[in-house]
Formats: C-alpha cells, structure tokens, sequence
C-alpha cells in the first residue's frame, strides 16, 4: 500500500538538466542520462519506503514544442 504519490521531473535548464522534486531543484547534470539516472535511483529508493513515484522526463529544447513530456514506466524493486 502506497502512502504518498511523489514525482520527479528531469528538465532542462540551459546547458544542463536539472531533477526538480517538490518543484525544487535538487540536482544539475550535464548530460540528460545522467539526470535520468539519478532520478531513477532516488525514486526507486522512495518507492521502497512505501509510496508511489512517478519520474517525468521533459524533451530537449528543439523538440519540446513538438513532443510531451515522457513519464517513465518502470518496475521498481
């Protein structure tokens, strides 16, 4: 039973891509995979504390106005 739903959200901020949780920023990476991966690790992390993560994954900016968001689906462990 999950207790809380939290998300985070990987977007860019000019050279770099921040991971934002609570609609503050917590982490700034160069590379987009890198971000990815952090957030993968602390949300599986908080999953395993009981609650429901959801990681959102913002498109870099030539695309952005082209494509959504990606909400990444993956089981946690």
């Amino acid at each position: 039973m999950h207790s809380t739903e939290l998300t985070f959200e990987i977007e860019p901020r000019g050279d770099a891509w921040t991971v934002s949780f609570c609609h503050e920023p917590n982490g700034t990476f160069s590379r987009r995979v890198d971000a990815i991966r952090a957030a993968v690790d602390e949300a599986d992390r908080i999953f395993r504390l009981g609650h429901a993560v959801h990681v959102l994954v913002d498109r870099p900016e030539p695309c952005r106005d082209k494509l959504p968001k990606r909400v990444l689906h993956a089981r946690l462990s």
